[in-house]
């Protein structure tokens, strides 16, 4: 975000009075002529404008417009290129140095990668990892997201009514369960033999669901991971799933279910002896967030190449008959998708709170750096000081 300093209440008269305003202006806010929403912080000197510093920014951020002279709101005329003087004035975010990993040769002359960069290890937070969905299970995902979009489970569960929809007294909720369940079921079957016959023949040939109940519980169980790892997907259907698998344990009184663990990254190590994977210095070099905000392009190569050695490394001692390349190559992106997906949601969020804290006081009200809303301004519905 840019940083120009806006005028003191008070001194807004004189402030402007420094600039030619243009014809028809006055000597009150000035607001932004391209989003009218903020108030004016620089005036340009060939547009004869008033913007905003984002707008502006945005505006002369190429071609002739950036080399623009322009004026700060209550500062001095500044007549080099636009774009190099609005970076001057960003926030110098604090450069974290990193030393690559050096590639050392060893007496065999073969290369192996020094310690880097241990951190915590990954052996508690690889149960919560979930593992990205293969191509044969994103075709089961398909076909469980069309189940559920015709599917009328909570509509016909949770109404009471007659003529036949809903329950009522005439047919007990548990029986429009049952009902609605073998519906499902019977979707997803036909669903599957109109993807694969071959496969989805041996899943209806001669076959109660009960007998099918490890296709059922892969299939929820695909839906399920995919949720976790996409929280903004599935928003009208994963409610619909969820109340599937509870009433299957709950009011339906099946004898199975189709509830089964999510499959982790952790469970796969351990399904074939690799746990010491999770402890080894160099997967956290290996899964890591390459983030190139506020770090020179040397350090950016340096981690990259860093990154790849730590793979190689890792595939060259943990292949195993019981962890083959394409199975290892997976729990890896895995723990990538859940370090970018903690660096995309979470790192900013730490960002603000460290600028909250370090430029607003908690106690009193500061000018010049108010968080107050107004109704009509930004989008605001509502007036609020935020204090």
């Amino acid at each position: 975000q840019l940083v120009c300093p806006m005028p003191q209440q008070g001194e807004g008269d004189a402030k402007f009075r420094e600039l030619d305003l243009g014809e028809g202006s006055s000597t009150g806010e000035i607001m932004c002529v391209e989003c009218e929403d903020m108030g004016s912080k620089v005036f340009c000197n060939d547009c004869k404008d008033h913007y905003c510093a984002l707008c502006f920014s945005w505006q002369h951020r190429t071609g002739n417009r950036s080399k623009h002279s322009f004026t700060k709101i209550g500062g001095a005329e500044a007549t080099g290129g636009t774009t190099e003087f609005f970076m001057e004035l960003q926030p110098k975010e604090e450069v974290v140095k990193v030393v690559p990993t050096a590639a050392v040769a060893s007496s065999d002359g073969s290369q192996h990668l020094e310690e880097l960069d241990r951190g915590e290890p990954l052996t508690d937070r690889a149960r919560f990892i979930p593992m990205r969905i293969t191509k044969e299970e994103r075709v089961l995902l398909h076909l469980l997201e069309g189940a559920l979009d015709v599917s009328e489970y909570t509509d016909k569960v949770d109404v009471t009514g007659s003529f036949g929809f809903g329950w009522s007294g005439r047919k007990s909720k548990v029986t429009v369960i049952r009902e609605e369940l073998d519906d499902m079921f019977s979707l997803l079957s036909g669903l599957a033999v109109c993807d694969n016959l071959k496969q989805g023949a041996l899943v209806i040939s001669d076959k109660s669901f009960k007998d099918n109940q490890e296709f059922y519980q892969h299939v929820f169980e695909v839906g399920r991971r995919y949720k976790i790892m996409n929280p903004q997907k599935m928003r009208s259907t994963y409610g619909k799933m969820m109340w599937m698998l509870q009433d299957m344990a709950g009011p339906a009184q099946l004898d199975w279910s189709c509830r089964v663990p999510i499959t982790t990254v952790h469970s796969v190590l351990a399904a074939s002896n690799s746990l010491a994977l999770l402890e080894d210095p160099r997967l956290p070099v290996a899964t890591r967030e390459i983030v190139t905000f506020g770090k020179a392009k040397e350090i950016v190569e340096a981690e990259v190449a860093a990154k790849r050695q730590a793979t190689a490394a890792i595939k060259a001692e943990y292949i195993t008959p019981e962890l083959p390349e394409e199975q290892l190559e997976r729990v890896l992106v895995s723990v990538s998708d859940a370090n970018s997906f903690l660096a995309s949601n979470r790192v900013p969020v730490d960002r603000m709170i460290a600028n909250l804290t370090t430029y607003f006081h908690p106690d009193k009200k500061e000018e010049g750096h108010s968080l107050s809303i107004k109704y009509g301004y930004g989008g605001s519905k509502l007036s609020h000081d935020h204090t």
